[in-house]
């Protein structure tokens, strides 16, 4: 039997307590350490785990525990001697997303993980929702023909002052495209089996907006395979609520999922009227986190890649979108209008053209015109060592 993950967890907010959970509850992931530089929280931590080691220091605590990699869940700013502390130690390296709040520290990460032939995984949970399995499930099936087109909203009123929500969006530059969009980037390519080849995009911040940086997001993407999304993601909409909807139109038939989390509903050309598809059940952040610790753990033993996933996943803030073969894509960024931050560049006779941005493997390559962004970009390290 293989023996189990030994994981020290860093940050022990709101989020490291489903990590936590979700840990506990598993016999191929166990405990190593927790450091916070919180007083308060590690006393928690130390109450809860009496006997696993808890500091403040986490170059500290891998030089005196046995441990296969860190989970960071902590804020992207800061991570730097995170990173180089579990580097130096061999210690694999899972983080939320986004790994970082710039193309320079996200390019330093991967380049030093690539060179220690360490894994770099970055969590990105949505798509281990059971309503995601199921809509990627139902494209494929064939039943209501090829996926062509998608337009896919997410509006919503996100007051960042709240305090059980996380104060760092309300200053990043790109609030809704690293903490949000980067979700449904992600689950584009896993529910359409496809990756990105071009994007036209623009964000911009509404004068009401709370955020410092832009809190909306509107894209068109282009798929390699032809498939084309139509996207609009806001944190500052003008209700309080979500309005959630991602529709896919098929050569045969519809697919329309109307609640972030569930409500997953089809149609047919024949049949139009809307009929309810089946979804596993749920457990709110629970189920979705299960399944994303066990790939974690399958890909640091070397064993079973879910579809579309690379064993080592980076996102960044900014750059060019990567697929999971790890070779460079072409990425034609173009403008939508003149005001906002258009992701494009204006040459000497005012008029605006596109820059194509070629990504070498296995890095970042950030784009010299501010904005040229898709949050998400990911990419197999070259053979990194496994768990035995």
């Amino acid at each position: 039997m293989t023996r189990p993950v030994r994981l020290i967890v860093v940050g022990l907010g709101a989020r490291a307590r489903i990590w936590l959970s979700v840990i506990d509850a598993r016999e191929d992931v166990i405990l190593a350490g927790l450091v916070d530089p919180s007083e308060d929280a590690r006393k928690n931590a130390a109450q809860r785990y009496p006997n696993l080691p808890v500091s403040n220091d986490l170059a500290a605590l891998v030089a005196t525990v046995k441990a296969d990699a860190v989970l960071l869940v902590t804020p992207p700013g800061g991570r730097e001697t995170q990173i180089e502390a579990a580097i130096a130690s061999g210690l694999h390296i899972i983080a939320e997303k986004p790994l970082a709040d710039s193309v320079v520290l996200a390019e330093r990460y991967v380049a030093a993980a690539e060179a220690a032939g360490l894994h770099l995984i970055v969590g990105l949970n949505f798509r281990y929702l059971p309503v995601t399995i199921a809509l990627r499930d139902l494209l494929a099936s064939g039943r209501i023909g090829k996926a062509a087109f998608a337009r896919f909203t997410y509006e919503r009123w996100r007051d960042g002052t709240l305090p059980r929500l996380n104060k760092y969006p309300l200053t990043m530059d790109q609030p809704m495209l690293w903490e949000q969009s980067i979700h449904h980037f992600d689950l584009m390519r896993f529910v359409y089996a496809q990756e990105p080849v071009r994007i036209y995009a623009r964000t911009f911040n509404p004068e009401w907006s709370m955020y410092r940086g832009d809190a909306n997001v509107s894209a068109l993407i282009e798929f390699d395979q032809g498939m084309i999304v139509n996207y609009q993601g806001t944190w500052q909409g003008g209700v309080d609520r979500l309005d959630f909807e991602w529709r896919t139109d098929c050569s045969d038939g519809v697919a329309l999922q109307r609640e972030m989390f569930g409500d997953l509903v089809a149609a047919t050309r024949t049949e139009p009227e809307y009929s309810t598809v089946p979804l596993a059940p749920l457990e709110p952040w629970i189920t979705d986190a299960t399944a994303l610790l066990a790939m974690i753990a399958n890909a640091l033993h070397g064993t079973v890649r879910p579809p579309n996933a690379p064993v080592a996943t980076t996102s960044c803030p900014s750059g060019c979108w990567m697929p999971a073969s790890g070779r460079p894509r072409r990425v034609n960024p173009s403008p939508w209008g003149t005001r906002g931050r258009d992701h494009a560049e204006r040459n000497p006779t005012g008029r605006y053209r596109s820059r194509s941005v070629r990504a070498p493997a296995a890095r970042v390559l950030s784009a010299k015109n501010r904005g040229i962004s898709c949050a998400v970009l990911n990419f197999s390290l070259p053979a990194p060592r496994c768990l035995r």
